[in-house]
């Protein structure tokens, strides 16, 4: 593992909490288990960095997710809060729309996909009866959220949530008579994956029965994702802040159009329509830059500089490099999908076009990539020498560009229709191109 990797997840582990929530009864049947950890008992291997980052993004989404669904609904939504059971186990009540109970699930990009095509399990049904118990709502409303791809999905549950919720509060019972000293049962069925397998010494007689499940019932709710949809459209209303008159490296690295570099010099009006599928893409990477960000600050001090910003006048060059160790290296960081991931073998080439346009004008030597696989928390970490041949290649083609727009010309238009499609000078250089479809609810 490269070292930038090893203090990202040194931080992030140490800062993980091991406090006992309900969804570790409503996920997990062995309740000594639960014990175990309250107690602060040595697993038999560290948390592994990886699921410590992946667990600091689904709170984080969820987080998120509720900011969307506060604005969204207004008054219809009241904010939720954290309480305790017998002052030991946390319950995070996400909030409730028209009084019905509000929950936010996020899952793997392989666990999102499952449900769909299977429904929901009994974990998360588990999981909205005891809440709804708690609370006495009589149904709720659920986001089920895809850590892998930002896909959701809404639901509605209903039915009898009593005996599911009394079946996990009484595992929460047993679990505070056991931490004051009664006989330590567990299940034997959880043994495997347990890690304070070799620390154990309840009695495993007979593995515990499932959680019931029956008489909840859930269907599809498209209306909800809808709801939330529209939202997301209507931040596109929102003032861009985004500086003008310059050169954008993240822009100019992606986009072959010359043309659109020239109205981004010109100042030209920006046409911001984000898709609300492509503004929670957006989110999520914010997110795990967010916390990659933050813990390599806590892990080098002084040495790391956040955002540090990257200037060239001659080329008209704003932007900031998402990090900079020791004045020498710059740091460039992405999240990605798993599927992305598996394919990594080197740092993109559009991603080193534009930490090239960091390196050269902050005098870096090196440019540290850091891939952040959003769905399991694994982190591909290469390290190249900043690419002065490169340099070279990108400055040639800024000059041309504003001498272009300086003798009052635009340079050529792309051929590539995909680009112009998701252009935000559209409307100035093409307006009849047609805008995006806007597709909104359902389950996707």
């Amino acid at each position: 593992m490269n070292t930038i990797t090893q203090s990202l997840y040194r931080e992030l582990s140490q800062a993980h909490t091991d406090s006992v929530r309900i969804e570790d009864f409503t996920t997990n049947s062995c309740v000594y288990k639960k014990v175990l950890r309250f107690l602060g008992e040595e697993p038999d291997k560290d948390l592994e960095g990886s699921k410590a980052l992946s667990s600091e993004m689904s709170k984080r989404i969820k987080a998120k997710v509720l900011e969307y669904s506060q604005e969204c609904f207004g008054d219809r939504f009241t904010p939720g809060y954290t309480a305790q059971l017998h002052d030991l186990v946390d319950v995070e009540f996400a909030g409730a729309i028209d009084n019905q109970l509000f929950e936010v699930i996020v899952v793997s990009g392989g666990a999102y996909d499952g449900i769909l095509s299977r429904g929901l399990p009994s974990w998360v049904k588990a999981t909205v009866a005891v809440k709804a118990h708690l609370t006495k709502k009589k149904s709720a409303h659920l986001i089920l959220f895809s850590r892998n791809n930002q896909k959701w999905s809404g639901w509605t549950l209903s039915g009898n949530f009593s005996v599911c919720a009394k079946e996990i509060l009484g595992d929460v019972k047993k679990f505070k008579a056991m931490l004051g000293g009664a006989q330590a049962d567990g299940d034997k069925n959880s043994c495997n994956r347990c890690e304070f397998k070799s620390r154990c010494t309840a009695i495993k007689e007979k593995a515990v029965a499932p959680l019931t499940v029956k008489e909840i019932r859930s269907t599809p709710n498209s209306d909800l994702c809808s709801d939330l949809d529209s939202h997301l459209w209507g931040m596109n209303r929102k003032k861009n802040s985004r500086a003008t008159h310059c050169i954008h490296p993240s822009e100019f690295s992606i986009s072959s159009c010359d043309r659109r570099i020239a109205y981004g010099l010109l100042g030209s009006p920006r046409r911001s329509e984000i898709s609300p599928s492509l503004r929670r893409i957006f989110d999520v990477g914010h997110i795990l830059h967010d916390i990659v960000q933050e813990s390599i600050s806590k892990a080098f001090g002084d040495s790391c500089e956040i955002e540090a910003p990257v200037r060239h006048e001659s080329l008209k060059i704003r932007g900031s490099c998402d990090g900079v160790l020791h004045g020498t290296d710059g740091l460039e960081i992405k999240s990605i999908s798993s599927k992305g991931f598996d394919k990594l073998s080197n740092p993109k080439r559009d991603h080193q076009k534009q930490a090239t346009l960091y390196g050269v004008p902050r005098n870096l030597e090196r440019m540290i990539y850091l891939y952040g696989n959003k769905d399991t928390g694994e982190i591909a970490e290469f390290n190249k020498p900043v690419d002065k041949g490169l340099w070279h290649t990108l400055a040639a083609r800024a000059e041309s560009i504003i001498r272009t727009a300086d003798k009052g010309e635009m340079p050529d238009r792309t051929t590539k229709a995909y680009e112009c499609s998701k252009c935000p000078f559209v409307d100035t250089c093409a307006p009849t191109q047609p805008r995006p479809i806007r597709k909104i609810g359902g389950l996707r």
